[in-house]
């Protein structure tokens, strides 16, 4: 599925993308502390405290970071809007990609799917199948945007790999009919965690390389992307992220209204 790339950030020179900035260097700062606490085999009242203070710290300082990006990269309407070629453009295209392709293969199933595309299912085994799936969604260029969109899909092209070997059901089993569609909606919102998560991963991990070194960045990086994707699925006050109605929503408009809930989610402030 092809290989991710640096890029240089896209928004640098806005004053949001320094606070933005600032906002990661916090967050790196408290996730180190909370990787020492967290390693100790006691804890006493106050380091349990501590624990929960950075902990809510770290949540409220990755919202920050989107914030600032989101307002860098032209305001959220834009972002939503797939306006923006910096942050939102390529998400919205390939999470409308996603919805169509699972919503056809729920509804007809794969084997059907991949016969409209000249394929037999006989003849790939799931990562193959991945694979196709990814390139049928996967749009060309060589942008931040499209570097992230594509990141963004493989992480969650990995995990549905792992979940179907794990339950040790086929992947037509676990994308097609119900439960499958809740599945999918989960999927599509784990592709924007993602796809923010993956914005924030190529603009700041040279920076934390350098302060940080490439072993406890990744922590970083994965506690930073753990947060995103736990606070997406906690939704708004206990509240799933998607109240759409699947059936009887235009592919574009259930997946702006998903990324907008999602960014409300993360930018409660805002």
């Amino acid at each position: 599925m092809g290989t991710s790339q640096r890029h240089n950030p896209s928004v640098t020179g806005d004053p949001n993308w320094g606070q933005s900035s600032q906002a990661v260097t916090q967050t790196a700062k408290d996730v180190v502390e909370l990787e020492s606490l967290t390693s100790l085999e006691t804890l006493s009242n106050t380091q349990i405290k501590r624990i929960g203070i950075l902990d809510k710290r770290i949540h409220r300082n990755i919202s920050k970071t989107i914030s600032r990006l989101v307002k860098a990269s032209g305001g959220k309407d834009n972002v939503i809007g797939g306006k923006s070629n910096s942050f939102g453009k390529r998400g919205i295209s390939y999470g409308i990609g996603l919805y169509d392709v699972f919503r056809s293969i729920s509804e007809k199933g794969l084997s059907a799917w991949l016969e409209s595309k000249g394929h037999d299912l006989r003849s790939y085994n799931t990562s193959e199948i991945l694979d196709i799936l990814f390139d049928y969604i996967c749009e060309p260029g060589t942008t931040l945007d499209d570097t992230a969109a594509n990141d963004a899909l493989r992480l969650l092209f990995r995990k549905i790999e792992n979940e179907a070997l794990k339950l040790e059901i086929s992947l037509e089993k676990l994308l097609k009919g119900y439960p499958g569609l809740d599945r999918i909606r989960i999927y599509i919102d784990e592709f924007f965690g993602n796809y923010i998560y993956s914005h924030l991963s190529q603009n700041f991990t040279e920076k934390l390389e350098k302060e940080y070194g490439i072993k406890m960045t990744k922590q970083i990086k994965n506690e930073i992307r753990r947060t995103i994707i736990e606070d997406i699925k906690a939704g708004i006050n206990g509240k799933n992220v998607s109240e759409v109605d699947w059936k009887g929503t235009e592919g574009r408009m259930f997946i702006e209204k998903e990324f907008s809930t999602i960014l409300k989610i993360l930018m409660p402030d805002d």
